[in-house]
């Protein structure tokens, strides 16, 4: 049909009668026709769309400014609604009058948790404060508690509430002169009392509000206010020029609430105001939008076409004088550019290729069809025929040297890409089966493997088999002597949407691996028939858990760590595989944290909120689980019991150097004082010499002898009754107090007893 077109002659100009450029000028008319609708829309947008759009946008920030004003009054009344119950909580109860900061340490403590919980129980809240005015003016927040021994302070925070309902607002300091920047929640405590112990105030977090603010002005160049009931302003604090103009412009408008517009700097700002009303205070939002920001999508819209048009005006007569003779340059760059792309297309395959078949062995397309991921397989130059496939997975262990630094993990990394280049080379080489190898994980890899159907079932097992002890024999060459790996062949999959499955098989058998496995390679063959899970039992050393946590709890690291070990070679001798060793140390770890709670400690602070559960669950091996307990827990750990026991050994001495005193002439033994302690004998009288600096006996001396001092000096009682209320026998006091003081009882009374000036007669001989 083109031979005749191509063998007929082309009429010459002269004979069309056709001007030399005709072609050109027709091209140039035509792109110009094609340019004037785009300046003709251009021009109708920007001079009728924008005014209209301006009002409807208006429109839509009003009622997007009450929705959010709307969402803040329900985020402050379930705040409300929480503390309101946390009134009624028996921590807050009357017994706060008498409460003594001193000695009642379990309430005291209780008092502690209960702010720390509140401190964490919204997300608007920045700290939460208890106040007690009696029976001592006092401060307490989630760290510490401050007595107010400032009658002014305490005089301010008692006429904070004054004249307000049981539970109010306020944005104002305790003395009423200043504005808090914050809002605070106040509650007296206990709930609906006449005459309350105290209060609970509840600071907002600035920053969270601050935030929460400004969702009432969407756009960076507008502005958002929080006022207070008597027009203050309460956010921001006032750092802005646009905010303090705004401020400015609302005080002079009080009393309305009609939305309005006002200049700034030569912008246009919409104004919108919203007011909630929280526990008698009421508050106003204040929001303003740049209308240019609310219509610049359109301006910019009409502006860029009538650019365009513009643009495509001058660019109409520069296109039709080439036109004629340029016409097929842009083939010949398309053909360029496609070789181009075909390069680099042949390069990024094999890294397209690995990233499908990742996706494919990890499930990830299980809504495709059979037809077409062998279609994508095709495309990716690997035809498949027939659907039988089978999977290889390598699971690199850790090398003895590794320990799990920054720059061990690289090492292991690299260890990793040698070893899929391996697999690699290995697959490429292989003649009778194809095979490809991907990059799985953190040190695991995997080979897809397809296997012709001429394969039997037995042939195919064998081949694969052949291919897994090649791959083990080169790796047993080329990586580390001291690194253990498993190869774990999955059973064959007859149709390609199988293949996820055999392949999370074959990745999970790795974890069968028995932890003192002394081969270095472990070839698994998931073809052959594997032991029921009920057959495999884990003997639990319970008796090692209980010397790890006696030597924790006796701050003994070295011994610590070392019975964690003897746990970890315990527990590897009875599991059956590593999964279970790693089981048993979650539990041995949930132990630990037990012996914490009941110890006082509070693992979430101790450990700063870190997942432990989480960083042991990807620890593999024995060794890498028992150097981490010793890094992250027992030293942590010991640490903290060390600095809580020394206080508790404080108060412990003190309170029983307290009974001494108290009953000094009765007959004290360190027993019977260690037993009241529920200490033993040898740690009560370390504890006293560490706190007090003499031991029981010098201690208990020292008070009897003082005693016995005064009343021979001012009384008239005999020796052997001062002595029987020492708790002394006579002949017995009469040889302590000459080795105390260097003279007898008689001397000492004689002497004292004298006026000044004379000697008893025993001092003058």
């Amino acid at each position: 049909m083109l031979t005749p077109l191509l063998n007929r002659s082309v009429p010459s100009k002269a004979e069309t009668g056709a001007k030399p450029y005709g072609f050109r000028y027709k091209l140039m008319l035509i792109l110009l026709v094609a340019c004037l609708p785009g300046l003709a829309i251009g021009f109708g947008i920007y001079g009728t769309v924008t005014g209209k759009m301006e009002r409807e946008l208006q429109s839509v920030h009003q009622n997007q400014m009450e929705q959010r004003v709307h969402n803040i009054d329900e985020e402050l009344s379930d705040l409300e609604l929480s503390f309101a119950h946390w009134a009624f909580d028996p921590a807050f109860d009357k017994q706060l009058k008498t409460l003594d900061f001193v000695h009642g340490y379990e309430q005291v403590q209780e008092l502690y948790r209960k702010l720390i919980v509140a401190d964490s129980f919204h997300k608007l809240i920045g700290h939460v404060e208890l106040y007690l005015k009696s029976p001592r003016p006092l401060l307490m927040n989630a760290d510490r508690y401050t007595f107010l021994t400032d009658a002014d302070s305490a005089r301010a925070y008692e006429s904070w509430i004054d004249g307000h309902p049981s539970m109010f607002w306020t944005s104002r300091t305790p003395d009423g002169t200043g504005v808090q920047g914050t809002l605070v929640l106040i509650n007296r405590l206990p709930a609906l009392s006449s005459n309350p112990a105290g209060y609970m105030m509840v600071t907002l977090d600035k920053g969270k509000l601050l935030g929460l603010l400004r969702t009432l002005s969407p756009y960076d160049s507008g502005a958002a206010l929080l006022l207070a009931e008597d027009g203050s302003r309460v956010l921001p604090g006032g750092t802005n020029d646009l905010e303090d103009a705004l401020y400015s412009e609302v005080a002079s408008r009080e009393g309305e609430k009609a939305a309005f517009v006002f200049e700034q700097q030569g912008v246009t700002y919409s104004v919108n105001k919203g007011e909630i009303t929280r526990l008698g205070s009421t508050w106003t939002f204040v929001s303003a939008v740049p209308l240019s920001a609310i219509t610049a999508p359109v301006i910019t819209l009409s502006q860029w076409i009538v650019g365009i048009s513009a643009v495509g005006l001058a660019l109409a007569l520069v296109l039709a004088m080439f036109a004629s003779w340029r016409l097929y340059v842009p083939w010949r760059q398309l053909a360029q550019e496609s070789g181009t792309l075909r390069e680099r297309l042949d390069r990024q395959l094999p890294m397209i290729r690995e990233s499908f078949l990742l996706q494919f062995a990890q499930g990830r397309l299980l809504h495709w069809t059979n037809e077409q991921i062998r279609a994508r397989f095709e495309q990716l130059g690997w035809p498949f025929i027939g659907e039988r496939c089978a999977v290889i997975v390598l699971h690199l262990g850790q090398p003895g040297g590794l320990t799990g630094g920054e720059e061990q993990q690289r090492e292991a990394g690299l260890l990793t890409d040698a070893a899929l280049d391996l697999a690699k080379e290995l697959a490429a080489g292989w003649q009778l089966i194809r095979a490809e190898a991907f990059h799985d994980q953190e040190r695991s890899i995997g080979l897809l493997i397809h296997l012709p159907d001429s394969l039997s079932a037995e042939e195919s097992r064998e081949q694969l088999l052949r291919l897994a002890e090649q791959l083990a024999a080169w790796l047993d060459e080329a990586m580390p002597a001291d690194m253990p790996f498993t190869l774990a062949i999955s059973r064959n999959a007859a149709t390609l949407d199988q293949v996820p499955l055999r392949f999370e098989e074959a990745r999970q058998a790795h974890r069968t691996r028995r932890p003192r496995e002394e081969r270095r390679c472990q070839l698994i063959d998931l073809h052959a028939p594997q032991p029921a899970a009920g057959t495999l039992e884990l003997q639990y050393p319970f008796a090692l858990e209980k010397e790890v946590i006696y030597a924790i709890r006796g701050g003994l690291q070295e011994e610590a760590a070392s019975a964690v070990r003897k746990f970890v070679q315990e527990l590897s001798g009875s599991a059956a595989t590593e999964h279970m060793v790693q089981q048993g140390m979650l539990q041995l770890l949930g132990g630990i944290q037990h012996a914490m709670l009941q110890l006082g400690l509070n693992p979430v602070r101790l450990f700063e909120g870190a997942n432990l559960f989480e960083g042991l669950s990807k620890l593999r091996h024995a060794g890498e689980m028992a150097d981490w307990f010793e890094e992250h827990v027992i030293a942590a750990f010991i640490d903290a019991m060390g600095v809580k026991q020394q206080s508790q050994q404080k108060e412990t001495i003190e309170k029983l150097a307290l009974h001494i005193r108290q009953h000094y002439n009765t007959n004290l033994s360190l027993d019977e004082l260690a037993e009241k302690a529920g200490m033993n004998t040898y740690a009560l009288s370390r504890a006293f010499k560490d706190v007090l600096g003499v031991n029981y006996i010098d201690y208990l001396t020292g008070l009897r002898m003082e005693r016995a001092k005064e009343l021979l000096a001012g009384s008239d009682m005999k020796m052997n009754a001062i002595a029987e209320h020492i708790g002394y026998q006579p002949s017995y006091f009469n040889r302590l107090f000459k080795k105390s003081e260097g003279i007898t009882p008689r001397q000492y009374r004689e002497l004292r007893q004298q006026p000044e000036g004379h000697l008893p007669a025993a001092s003058r001989e």
